[in-house]
C-alpha cells in the first residue's frame, strides 16, 4: 500500500489532468498505438494487428511490429471507460506504480525484509530517468518495460540461490518485455548475460542450466503470436523497418548515430528547475541525470557492503553495482562505437543503457541507504523509510509537477507529424522510396510523413484495375474489409490494386474460392490476383496469416499449461509447506516432552538424594550402630516375583516402610526400606529389589504417591504423575 502512494504521487503530473494527454517526443505515435488495438477489435480482426483508420483509412501495423502488451490493457479499459484521454493517462499511471509494486515483490522475496523493499522500489520509481521516460519522451514502450525488468532481478537471484521457481520467473519477465519494448528486452537481455558470467560458478549447474532454457521456452511460446507474424514480415523484405539502408540513413541505426549521441559525466550529475539537465549543452532534451539517490548508492555502497549479512544478498548487490558502472560507461564517450557489434546499434542512442542503470542503482542504493539505518529498532526504521522515501520524492520534484505544456488534447494527436511513427518505418518501401525525386536519389529513401501522405492522396482511394480486363461494378469499404463486384472479361489473369497498405494477413475470395493476395508493386497495396473469366462479388479481409495461426496456437497451448503449472506446483507447494508445518509442530511436541523428563528427572534425582540421607539417620540427632550378632550372617535382600494387580487400585502394604515411586519408563524398580526398634533408631539399611517383566499395561491408570515412613516421618514428597503402572505384592523381609 505504501508503495501504491508513493507511486499515486510521482505520478501527479499525469493524473492531475485526465482529460488531456501527455506530450513528449513520441507522444503521438504511442497515443495512436494505444488506441490501435481497440480499433482493430472493432473492425472484425480476431489479432489486432493493423490500425484501420490510420492514413485516411490505408491502415497502419502497429501491433505488427511494435509489442502490444499496453495495446490490450488500453483496449479494455475502454470498454470499461470510454473515454480515451482518461484511459491512456490510466494506462501510464498503472506502468509507473506497477513497476513500483513489482520491484517490492521482488525485493520482498530476495531479501525478506519489508524496509528495504519498500525502500528500493521508491528509489526506482523516483529515478530520473524512469521519470523522464514518462514526463519527458512519454516513451511508453520503456515505461512499460519497467514494470517487467523487477521480475527479472527475482529470476537472477533464484538462480544464485538455486531455487526451483527460477524458470516462471524468466518466463514471465521475458514476455513481458518482448511484448513491451523490443530493444529494451534486449538490454535487459544483456544485463541477464553479465550477471550470469560474473556469479558463473554459483550459477551454472545443471538444474539451473534446465530450469533457465525452460524459462526461455516458455517466453517464446507466449510471445510466439507476436514474434513469428513479426518474422513473417521480415521475411517479406518489404517494410522500412527491416531494410538495412533506411535504418542507417533515416532510423540512426549506425555506429556515426551512436557516437553523436553520446553524453559527457557532468550530464550525469546535474539537473536544471524543468526537471531536465541544464540547457548549457550539458544535456539536451533528454534529461540523462542519475540522481543524488543513485549517486548515494554508487559512493557509499563499499562502506555498508559488509553489513550485508546472507552471502547471497551480498553477491547479488554487487554484482548489480557492477553492472550498473558498465551501463554508465556504455553511455560515455569512452566507447567508441565503429569496434561495438552492430545489433547494439539498434539501441540509436547510447544514452538508453542508463534503462539497466536506474534498475541496478535503486537495488544498491537501496541496500546502501538500509545498511545505515539497520541498527535502529524497527518502528524508527519505518519511520526513516517513509521519511527517505519523501526525500527521494522531494529530490525530483521538477519533473513530476503538472505543467500546461505538457499537455495537449487528442484530436491535435493525428495532425502531428509523427502520427504513424516518427520515420514511418512499419511503411512498405515502395511509399518510403521514388527513383523519381532528386533527393531520394541522392540520399536513396525518403521517410517524410507528409511525403507519404502527399503519395497516398495522389494515388486516391479508389479501386485500380492494374493489368487485365476488369469491369468493376459496385465497391464498399468498411476500414480494412471490402466488397468489390467485377467480371473479368478478358483471358486471362487480372489484376486490382486496393486503397490498404499491404501486411501479410489479407485474405480474398471469391465464391468460396480463395484469391492470390501480394503487395502491388508501385506503392505496396493489397493487389489481388482475379482468375480469366472470374465474375461476381471479391470479399477482401485482414485475417490471420499463416505464421499468425501457428504463431496463436502455441500462444493458446503454452499459456494453458502454464496455468496448469502454476496451479500444480501450487498445489504441491502448498502441501509440502503442511507438511512442514505438521513436522514442525511435532517437533515442537516431542521437544516440549523431552524438555518435561529432563526437568522431571532432575527433580527425582534430588528426591532420591534426599531419600538416601534420610535413611542414614536423622541429621538432628546421632545414628546408633548396627548391632550385629558376630556368628550370624548379615540378612540379605530377598528376590520376590512380582504379581499384577486386578481390577482394583489398591496397593497391598509391606513390611517395611516404602520408598517414593518415581516416574520411570525403565522395567526394573528398586524399593528401600528402613527397619526400627521400639526403644532405638537403627542407622543399618536393607533394600529389596523387584524384577517386573517387560510388557505394555491394560491396567487403569493410578497415581503413585510417595509412602511414609513406619515411625510416621514423611519421605521427600517425589513429582507426582499420572501413568499406567503395574503395582506389586512382595514378600516380607526374612529376619
Amino acid at each position: 500500500m505504501l508503495v501504491a502512494i508513493f507511486g499515486m504521487i510521482l505520478s501527479v503530473g499525469v493524473w492531475a489532468e485526465p482529460t488531456r494527454v501527455m506530450t513528449g517526443d513520441d507522444y503521438a505515435f504511442h497515443v495512436t498505438r494505444l488506441m490501435s488495438a481497440s480499433k482493430g477489435w472493432a473492425n472484425g480482426q480476431i489479432l489486432p494487428q493493423v490500425d484501420p483508420d490510420t492514413l485516411g483509412g490505408f491502415g497502419y501495423a502497429y501491433n505488427l511490429f511494435y509489442g502490444p502488451l499496453l495495446t490490450y490493457l488500453a483496449a479494455g479499459l475502454q470498454v470499461l471507460i470510454g473515454a480515451w484521454p482518461i484511459v491512456i493517462n490510466i494506462v501510464l499511471v498503472l506502468c509507473l506504480v506497477g513497476s513500483g509494486l513489482t520491484m517490492c515483490y521482488a525485493m520482498t522475496k530476495i531479501s525478506k525484509n519489508q524496509v528495504l523493499a519498500v525502500l528500493v522500489s521508491v528509489f526506482y520509481m523516483a529515478a530520473p530517468y524512469v521519470l523522464n521516460n514518462l514526463y519527458s519522451r512519454m516513451a511508453v514502450g520503456e515505461v512499460a518495460a519497467a514494470v517487467a525488468a523487477p521480475i527479472l532481478l527475482l529470476g537472477l537471484y533464484q538462480l544464485t540461490v538455486g531455487e526451483k521457481h527460477v524458470a516462471r520467473s524468466i518466463a514471465l519477465s521475458a514476455a513481458m518485455l518482448v511484448l513491451s519494448h523490443s530493444l529494451s528486452a534486449m538490454l535487459f537481455a544483456l544485463m541477464a548475460v553479465l550477471y550470469i558470467l560474473f556469479n558463473l560458478r554459483k550459477i551454472v549447474n545443471w538444474e539451473n542450466i534446465w530450469r533457465m532454457v525452460l524459462g526461455v521456452l516458455v517466453a517464446l511460446g507466449l510471445t510466439a503470436f507476436f514474434t513469428l507474424p513479426l518474422l513473417e514480415a521480415k521475411m517479406t523484405d518489404n517494410y522500412g523497418v527491416f531494410d538495412a539502408g533506411y535504418s542507417d540513413v533515416y532510423f540512426g541505426a549506425n555506429a556515426r548515430s551512436m557516437n553523436d549521441h553520446r553524453i559527457w559525466p557532468q550530464q550525469l550529475l546535474m539537473m536544471g528547475s524543468t526537471g531536465q539537465v541544464n540547457e548549457d549543452g550539458l544535456g539536451g532534451e533528454f534529461g540523462v541525470t542519475l540522481g543524488i539517490v543513485a549517486l548515494v548508492g554508487l559512493l557509499g555502497f563499499w562502506f555498508v557492503r559488509h553489513r550485508i549479512e546472507d552471502e547471497n544478498q551480498r553477491r547479488f548487490a554487487t554484482s548489480l553495482y557492477i553492472i550498473a558502472v558498465l551501463a554508465i560507461l556504455l553511455a560515455l564517450p569512452v566507447i567508441n562505437w565503429n569496434y561495438m557489434p552492430g545489433i547494439l546499434w539498434q539501441m540509436q542512442f547510447p544514452w538508453r543503457s542508463l534503462t539497466v542503470a536506474a534498475l541496478c542503482l535503486a537495488v544498491v542504493s537501496g541496500y546502501t541507504v538500509y545498511g545505515l539505518m539497520r541498527g535502529l529498532a524497527d518502528e524508527k526504521q519505518r519511520v526513516a523509510m517513509v521519511a527517505i522515501g519523501m526525500l527521494a520524492v522531494y529530490f525530483v520534484m521538477p519533473l513530476i509537477l503538472p505543467r500546461e505544456s505538457r499537455r495537449t488534447d487528442l484530436d491535435r494527436v493525428a495532425e502531428d507529424p509523427v502520427a504513424i511513427g516518427w520515420e514511418a518505418e512499419y511503411a512498405p518501401m515502395q511509399l518510403l522510396y521514388s527513383p523519381d525525386v532528386e533527393e531520394d536519389v541522392a540520399q536513396g529513401y525518403a521517410c517524410s510523413l507528409s511525403r507519404i501522405r502527399e503519395i497516398l492522396a495522389d494515388r486516391g482511394t479508389d479501386v485500380r484495375v492494374v493489368s487485365g480486363e476488369v469491369m468493376l461494378m459496385q465497391i464498399s469499404k468498411d476500414g480494412l474489409k471490402m466488397n468489390v463486384t467485377l467480371e473479368n472479361t478478358g483471358s486471362d489473369d487480372a489484376t486490382i490494386e486496393l486503397p490498404m497498405i499491404y501486411y501479410p494477413g489479407y485474405q480474398a475470395e471469391l465464391d468460396d474460392m480463395i484469391l492470390q493476395v501480394n503487395p502491388s508493386q508501385e506503392y505496396g497495396l493489397v493487389a489481388v490476383t482475379v482468375p480469366a473469366g472470374a465474375k461476381g462479388e471479391i470479399k477482401i479481409r485482414y485475417g490471420l496469416s499463416l505464421a499468425t495461426q501457428i504463431g496463436g496456437l502455441i500462444s493458446a497451448t503454452t499459456a494453458g499449461l502454464s496455468v496448469v503449472w502454476v496451479i500444480i506446483s501450487g498445489v504441491i507447494d502448498r502441501r509440502k509447506r503442511k507438511k512442514q508445518a505438521e513436522i514442525s509442530h511435532l517437533m515442537d511436541s516431542v521437544r516440549e516432552v523431552v524438555e518435561d523428563d529432563i526437568l522431571e528427572a532432575e527433580f527425582n534425582r534430588e528426591a532420591d538424594k534426599e531419600a538416601i540421607l534420610e535413611s542414614l539417620g536423622e541429621p538432628d540427632a546421632p545414628a546408633m550402630p548396627a548391632i550385629v550378632p558376630p556368628d550370624l550372617p548379615i540378612p540379605q535382600p530377598v528376590v520376590t516375583e512380582v504379581t499384577p494387580v486386578t481390577t482394583d487400585n489398591s496397593v497391598e502394604a509391606v513390611t517395611s516402610a516404602e520408598k517414593p515411586k518415581r516416574r520411570s519408563r525403565t522395567t526394573k524398580t528398586a524399593t528401600k526400606v528402613k527397619s526400627s526398634s521400639r526403644g532405638t533408631k537403627t542407622a543399618s539399611t536393607a533394600s529389596k529389589t523387584a524384577k517386573t517383566k517387560a510388557a505394555r499395561t491394560t491396567t487403569k491408570k493410578a497415581t503413585v504417591k510417595s509412602a511414609k515412613s513406619i515411625d510416621g516421618a514423611e519421605t521427600p514428597r517425589r513429582r507426582t504423575t499420572t501413568t499406567r503402572v503395574r503395582t506389586v505384592k512382595s514378600d516380607e523381609l526374612e529376619d
